[in-house]
Order: structure tokens, then sequence, then C-alpha cells
């Protein structure tokens, strides 16, 4: 049997069960949205049903989105909103989106709340290996 939630705190909800901690997913701010994505470097959103894109939403207000394999982008203009971020492809009209985090999983919300993508954001670049020091022959 799990034990009862051992507590909460504030911002998002951490339930404390069975000796594990379990953030509830959380709505990213439109400033978050810049800062995570909307910094000019590319990554990669996934539909549900298995189509992949690298997106760019540069600070400026411009982005590009490209279907994996191919080199043809589609460009457009993006921004946030109070509720989150909102985009324009082509000449299609503009829709906007809520982004959720879970864990390391970001999900993009349309209007109705339906999940019409992933996003996972650019890795950090990795640290720079430490120098090997060649072993003495003996």
């Amino acid at each position: 049997m799990l034990p009862a939630v051992a507590g909460f705190v504030s911002g998002p909800i951490l339930l404390v069960l069975a000796g594990v901690a379990v953030a509830a997913p959380t709505i990213l701010s439109p400033q978050t949205i810049k800062t995570v994505f909307g910094n000019g470097t590319p990554f990669q959103s996934l539909t549900p049903s298995g189509t992949g894109f690298t997106f760019v939403l540069k600070p400026d207000g411009t982005a590009s989105r490209t279907p994996k394999g191919s080199t043809a982008a589609v460009t457009g203009k993006w921004h946030v909103d109070a509720k989150g971020y909102c985009s324009k492809w082509g000449n299609n009209n503009e829709n906007c989106f809520t982004v959720k985090q879970d864990g390391t999983r970001y999900t993009v919300l349309d209007s109705s709340g339906k999940a019409v993508a992933t996003w996972v954001p650019a890795a950090a670049p990795a640290a720079p290996a430490a120098a090997a020091t060649p072993a003495k022959p003996k």
C-alpha cells in the first residue's frame, strides 16, 4: 500500500510517494519558452503520428521548420502570448499553443488541449574532455 502524500511545496506540486518524488507537469511561461526554445538553436519536434521536424525559433520572431530527411525549410513567424506560443507558417493562419513540461518532455497542446507535438530542446554543449596524459613507457 502506498503511503499518504507526505507533503506539498509551493510552485509545482511535488508528491512524495513510496520515497519517490514526482513533480507535477508544469505549463511553461512565455519567458521560459523564449529561453528554452526561442533562442535560435535548432530543436526537434515530433508529431503524434511520428512526423519529425527540426524547428528554429529566432529571438527576432522569425522561424523555420524542416521536415526530417529534407533540406526544404518552411519559414514563418512566432511570438509568445499570455498562454504560451503562437506561430504562423507560410500563408496559413496563426495558431497558438500551450507548452507543458513533464520531466524532460515538452508537450505542445493546441487550444482544445490536444497534444500536437513533443519538443526536444537542443542538448547543452558537452564539457570538453580532459586531455589524457600519455602513460610513460616502462
